[in-house]
């Protein structure tokens, strides 16, 4: 069974691994001083996690480099090194996924000294082949990650699940969420299976990312809409398609940590209550505010968090532990509808792109090449009268377009929701009001505690936005234009390179290290004796 070694550094152990026990697989290793002290820090760790033995037994294996290029004799994958960016690493994950199936690998290794490269796209490839992890040790100096590929790992009776519908499910005391997929629902339309590949079978009822990929010939429903659960029958289907088909877990042997946004209704609380018991009978429930999750993740007790997800942004404070309801701000604009905007606005450029068949299409057009301006006139000018914001894409038909003003008019909705025909004040305005409108004893922590969250929140340029935004309305409306005091303004927006997975860390985080203490948890005697009135202990 042969070892595959993936990613940064991957030619270092392919190095210690081929210079004394096995042929030399590599005609073109690098050499140098810094291979060789890698090779033995490598070296040392491995046998920390092998005794001698094991380590000769392992290494008697053949070793074939995955993600530095392509090699005559590893024609595995196509894909570049993983820290040149998103593509790389979901190739990784795919060509991970492929090799799980196969009976001749035994370990995928992925190495890593420092953080370099797109960290969303490193969460991204964890999501994707987090199922065969099964070991990792963190040192001072760097990380080995060692994924076996022999087979799904089982998943043990005592596990927290952490389920976080939007940023990921997972379990307790994990960095990243097993899997992430959007919360959507598709069945197939009238006559779809006339217009689709023969190669992909279509169910009656599809979830998740096998939804999203054949979404053109399935109608589809969002069960959750603005943030709040609207259709229960069709969240049925998605906690269905987390618990047995995602994560394989039994829910009788586990207790559950969810999420739910700010100013959710209390017999939406109820009903989530009685899904967990009475459905699927869960060991243990708890239920924490998205808010709180991402302060958590962050180390953090007071601060203003804005989440801006897929169906919904809000605005929320916290002060220790506490959410102020009163000062919450919601904005029903979000990933979802910044998606139908771009759309709209490739057709105005003369582009022809169908709402719900080419959504998919658009929407990673938006992850690639979207941005928040800093100063939207300024774009727009110079979008105007030059060609340096174009940029091109490839459609999976093999057209491509350009991509001029659009790139940041589509991320525009967030600060002027009126252009998607929203009423009311966008991200900066309502972080600026809200913070005004706390008490002046908590406006300097919230200000200097604001922290970004959720996917939306990941464009490019959008934390420079809002500090921008926030500094000129309170210059101009605090000090009055007088410009020589803002120096003494502290403004701090926290953007963490996970932020599109912070809730579910917060939750995973706050899972762990709760799972001992039997108030934190809503039990199932309790349900069975107190009914929905058990949810009371939440607050």
């Amino acid at each position: 069974m042969p070892i595959v070694a993936v990613g940064d550094k991957s030619y270092e152990l392919s190095e210690v691994l081929a210079s004394d026990r096995l042929d030399a697989l590599f005609s073109d290793a690098w050499t140098g001083s810094r291979v060789w002290n890698a090779s033995i820090f490598l070296s040392k760790q491995l046998l920390r996690l092998y005794d001698e033995r094991q380590f000769i037994t392992t290494a008697q294996q053949s070793v074939i480099e995955l993600g530095s290029g392509w090699y005559a004799h590893t024609p595995i994958s196509l894909c570049i090194n993983p820290i040149y960016g998103v593509d790389s690493w979901r190739n990784l994950a795919r060509s991970i996924r492929d090799l799980g199936s196969s009976t001749t690998v035994r370990w995928v290794c992925y190495l890593s000294y420092e953080e370099r490269g797109d960290n969303a796209a490193l969460a991204d490839f964890h999501a994707c082949s987090r199922d065969y992890l099964t070991h990792e040790l963190v040192l001072q100096e760097g990380k080995i990650h060692f994924v076996q590929v022999g087979g799904r790992r089982m998943v043990a009776a005592n596990k927290i699940v952490v389920c976080d519908n939007g940023t990921g499910c997972g379990f307790a005391a994990e960095n990243f969420p097993r899997h992430v997929f959007p919360s959507l629902v598709g069945r197939p339309i009238l006559r779809a299976e006339e217009a689709i590949n023969r190669d992909v079978i279509l169910k009656d009822v599809m979830c998740g990312d096998e939804a999203a990929y054949v979404r053109s010939n399935l109608q589809i429903s969002y069960p959750v809409e603005n943030g709040i659960v609207k259709n229960w029958d069709d969240m049925e289907k998605l906690w269905d398609y987390t618990f047995h088909e995602r994560l394989q877990v039994n829910p009788k042997e586990m207790r559950i940590l969810l999420t739910e946004p700010p100013l959710n209704p209390k017999a939406n609380r109820e009903k989530l209550v009685e899904m967990m018991f009475e459905k699927y009978g869960f060991e243990g429930t708890h239920i924490s505010i998205q808010a709180m999750l991402t302060l958590y993740a962050q180390g953090l007790r007071t601060g203003v968090v804005i989440d801006s997800g897929d169906g919904v942004s809000h605005v929320v404070p916290v002060y220790e532990g506490f959410v102020p309801q009163h000062l919450i701000r919601r904005l029903d604009v979000a990933g979802r509808h910044i998606t139908q905007y771009l759309i709209k606005l490739l057709l105005l450029r003369g582009y022809a792109f169908n709402r719900t068949a080419d959504f998919e299409t658009v929407r990673q057009i938006k992850e690639r090449h979207c941005y928040t301006a800093l100063d939207p006139v300024v774009e727009r000018r110079l979008a105007l009268e030059t060609t340096v914001l174009e940029e091109t894409y490839e459609l999976p038909d093999g057209r491509v377009i350009k991509l001029g003003r659009e790139r940041f008019e589509a991320a525009e909705a967030l600060f002027q929701p009126h252009l998607i025909g929203v009423e009311g004040p966008g991200l900066s305005d309502m972080l600026f009001e809200m913070c005004q409108k706390a008490d002046i004893d908590l406006r300097t922590e919230f200000y200097k505690n604001i922290v970004l969250s959720g996917g939306s929140s990941m464009y490019p340029g959008l934390p420079s936005r809002l500090e921008k935004d926030i500094k000129d309305r309170y210059c101009a409306e605090v000090l009055k234009g007088d410009k020589a005091r803002l120096s003494k303004f502290r403004l701090r927006i926290n953007d963490p390179p996970r932020r599109k997975h912070l809730v579910f860390l917060g939750g995973s985080v706050l899972a762990n290290f709760m799972k001992d203490v039997d108030e934190f948890w809503i039990s199932k005697k309790e349900y069975d004796e107190q009914g929905v009135r058990c949810i009371d202990k939440l607050k």
